[in-house]
This record gives C-alpha cells, structure tokens and sequence, in this order.
C-alpha cells in the first residue's frame, strides 16, 4: 500500500470511530421532553410540591449546558424561574457519575416567602453549597416578598 492509501484508511477508520461515538453518546443522552420530564419529577420529590417547567435543553458542544426555561411550582405564590442555566464540571460528573455544576445561572426568579416555606421535601446528603460572586448569578430586584 501507498502512503497516501494508508493516510486515507486511516482517516475514514478514525471519522467511523468518530461518528459511531456520536450516535451513541445522542442515542444514550435523553432528547429535550425527557429531560423537562425527568427534571419535573426530581424536583417535585426533592421539594415535596408539584412542578412544571416549559422546556429544558441540553447541549454538549462547545461546553456541557443544562438551560431550564419557566420553571413553576403549583402553588397559591407560585416559585417561579425563569431561565436557569447550569454548566457541568465534564470531570467531577463523569467520576462521581452523579451532575456536578461549575455555575448556575438563574434570571427572571421571584421567590415568595411563605411558598418557599411550604417546601417539605426530601433531604438529601450532599456537599454544602459554596456561592461565590461568580458561581450565582440573579437578579436582587426580581424577589418577591
């Protein structure tokens, strides 16, 4: 074989890998509505109310994003978020197998008092959370009381 032959069957042996790779990583991700769904349901077992979000997204490319659009809680004063937006730490979540947010993002929340105290979900162990000034990002207006 000629070296430009080798060259060739390995680039289309490499672009296979490369393309399988893909339509198994989209295959195994869920789609959009399986997402919002599984999210829905997490949520509600964690807070202990019924949830609704609009839409979710996910994207892996150029970085892994979770975006959450119209998140609301069944309540007298809804919670409501508006877009919440997480980026994944790619490392920690594939080690720990569990979602581990570098940053989340939240806009257009409103956060009524005695809603938030109706919250009586399950605990969970975990780490604490550390906030910093660049790991949450909201609005202080958009509170409600």
């Amino acid at each position: 074989m000629k070296r430009r032959q080798k060259w060739a069957l390995g680039l289309g042996i490499a672009a296979a890998v490369l393309g399988a790779a893909w339509r198994a990583v989209a295959w195994w991700l869920p789609t959009d509505e399986e997402l919002a769904a599984r999210l829905a349901a997490a949520a509600e077992e964690r807070l202990g109310v019924k949830v609704t979000i609009g839409s979710a997204h996910w994207a892996l490319l150029p970085r892994p994003i979770v975006v959450v659009n119209d998140f609301r809680t069944q309540q007298a004063q809804p919670v409501v978020i508006g877009q919440l937006t997480a980026h994944l730490k790619v490392v920690r979540t594939l080690l720990d197998r569990k979602p581990v947010f570098e940053r989340v993002g939240i806009g257009g929340a409103v956060f009524p008092r005695n809603s938030v105290r109706a919250f009586h979900g399950t605990r969970v162990r975990a780490s604490p959370i550390r906030v910093t000034a660049t790991a949450c990002c909201w609005n202080a207006s958009s509170f409600a009381t």
